[in-house]
């Protein structure tokens, strides 16, 4: 993409050029995906900093929407308007949810909304970005970065239908279920729920989340919880770590075993294989019997990231309008 100069004409004036930003910067990029002819009328740029002697190639970094220092001012903005671009003004997918992680795509962003975008940054050095926002006229973009970078939802709470958001069941059959449901959770009003019915064959049957983003080299600690009523086999979680080449690289087991038990917790700490970038997990019951599961956490033991994120105060745009000379 490329700034704008020249003379363009919008709504029957003529716009005589865009003058700087009220906070100078680099030039604005236009035109932008689906604006409809009008122009993004305010930006915040985003530098991320790699602290790590290893380069980011398509790491997904979040953005906390807020007032504070360092966050993204898009509160109150439209959703559907946002754009987000590289210093050198190509187009980049993204992902925008709700505090509670639930998608948003239209409507006002909320204080506490993340905005997910995947960088490229060598090793000791730092990236620029732009978020674009403030357009009346823009329509919606039909494609959201898939791959949150965090496990999202873990309490379960959160969704609509037959599964919460940011989880989805494996296929089903008549000896193999899985559910949603408001059963004695652990916490909060739901859970998830495995049922396998006596003499069937052991299976992966499963709820899972997919497409973690995870740093290689790191210490992680995955925790979660557990119930079980006449299970023949065992229950508990797992997480398989790996790369797009081997999704497997390594695959923690987080066993609560077999029988009849109330809530109780599983864990296991693990290190990334440095190839690492990306993990999934979910519910393990290999046997037969009916499990319950909830609040499932992953954290980073490590204790700093290596790409930190800082956003700067909005920029608006300055736009020297005037009549449409006459013929």
């Amino acid at each position: 993409m490329k700034a704008m100069i020249g003379t363009v004409i919008l709504m029957g004036s003529t716009l005589r050029g865009i003058a700087p930003p009220e906070t100078a910067g680099p030039a604005w990029h236009h035109p932008l995906y689906l604006g409809n002819g009008e122009l993004w009328r305010q930006r915040v740029e985003v530098v991320v900093t790699n602290r790590s002697e290893r380069a980011a190639a398509g790491t997904v970094v979040t953005v906390r929407i807020g007032r504070r220092e360092g966050e993204a001012d898009l509160v109150g903005a439209e959703a559907r308007a946002v754009r987000v671009c590289n210093a050198r003004g190509e187009e980049m997918q993204y992902d925008l949810v709700t505090p509670t992680g639930q998608p948003l795509r239209t409507g006002p962003i909320p204080e506490g909304a993340e905005l997910s975008l995947p960088v490229e940054c060598p090793a000791q050095a730092q990236a620029t970005y732009y978020l674009y926002f403030d357009n009346p006229a823009a329509w919606p973009v039909p494609d959201f970065l898939e791959g949150s970078g965090k496990l999202r939802n873990g309490g379960l709470e959160e969704g609509e239908g037959e599964a919460p958001t940011g989880w989805q069941h494996d296929a089903n059959d008549e000896q193999h279920r899985t559910f949603w449901v408001e059963e004695n959770p652990h916490s909060g009003r739901r859970c998830l729920k495995t049922w396998v019915a006596p003499g069937a064959e052991p299976t992966w049957i499963a709820t899972r989340q997919s497409n973690l983003q995870i740093l290689g080299g790191a210490k992680y600690r995955m925790t979660a919880w557990v119930k079980a009523e006449n299970v023949e086999g065992y229950a508990g979680w797992y997480i398989h770590v790996g790369n797009e080449q081997n999704f497997m690289l390594i695959s923690p087991m987080l066993s609560a075993g077999d029988g009849t038990f109330d809530w109780k917790p599983v864990q296991a700490e693990f290190s990334a294989p440095l190839e690492a970038d990306r993990a999934d997990l979910g519910t393990v019951l290999r046997g037969t019997g009916t499990a319950w599961f909830d609040d499932v956490t992953l954290e980073c033991l490590d204790g700093e990231a290596p790409l930190a994120v800082r956003a700067s105060p909005p920029e608006r745009l300055a736009l020297q309008v005037g009549r449409s000379p006459r013929r």
